[in-house]
């Protein structure tokens, strides 16, 4: 990090580095059967420069050439608006630490997160066995750090409990999706809220209403309509 500080701040006039580095352990799900336990490893830096008074910015994975990683941002502050930002400075970083670490999420065993999607699997097929229902279970352990040219350095860890639930019902000619979403920085003891959110959801769609001709106002929502076919 800090030798891509230095190359940039050679050539721009302020320079900030960010590098995030993510463990990912994803449980997943597909019509109703567990079919991969995966381990993701991801290491990222962004860079943002100040140069001319624009702003260039990029990301990569790739730090081996950091060369072209500050060229890239440059190229890019060409077709920026001017700016009066300034990057942090070592003043204005917050002393007082904010807690993004749970160390029960940090400790989550794999096999946790499989009876957890069997859980849910079995709540929902319990209620209707003609369900068709993916899910995606996963602890991510995150470690961030800032630094930038006018003396600022921050670093933290953080953990993330993520949930995907989706449900396929078809009957007749008809068939009806539902995608739930969850995420956390905080432990719980299972998705038992999701898998009720769902049954709640389904209760309500599964019921068929005979519309009469006319008009009548519609109100679409992004809650209400994940996607409209024709």
């Amino acid at each position: 990090m800090e030798n891509l500080l230095n190359l940039a701040s050679k050539k721009a006039k302020q320079v900030e580095v960010y590098h995030i580095k993510r463990e990912s352990y994803p449980v997943l799900f597909d019509n109703n059967k567990l079919i991969s336990v995966e381990y993701e490893n991801f290491n990222g830096f962004t860079l943002r420069l100040i140069k001319d008074g624009k702003i260039g910015f990029t990301s990569t994975t790739n730090i081996n050439e950091p060369e072209k990683v500050v060229e890239n941002a440059i190229e890019i502050s060409k077709f920026s608006p001017e700016t009066n930002m300034e990057f942090a400075t070592r003043d204005s970083i917050q002393t007082e630490k904010v807690n993004f670490y749970d160390e029960k999420i940090a400790n989550l065993s794999t096999d946790k997160l499989i009876d957890w999607g069997y859980e849910i699997i079995d709540f929902l097929l319990s209620k209707n066995p003609n369900l068709r229902i993916g899910i995606e279970l996963s602890k991510k352990i995150d470690t961030v750090r800032v630094i930038t040219t006018n003396g600022a350095q921050s670093e933290y860890s953080r953990t993330l409990l993520t949930a995907f639930l989706y449900v396929l019902y078809a009957r007749e000619n008809d068939w009806l999706e539902i995608e739930i979403e969850k995420a956390g920085i905080n432990y719980q003891d299972g998705f038992k809220d999701i898998a009720e959110e769902m049954q709640y959801k389904l209760d309500l769609a599964v019921k068929i209403r005979d519309l009469k001709s006319g008009k009548m106002p519609v109100v679409f929502t992004p809650s209400g309509f994940r996607a409209l076919y024709p």
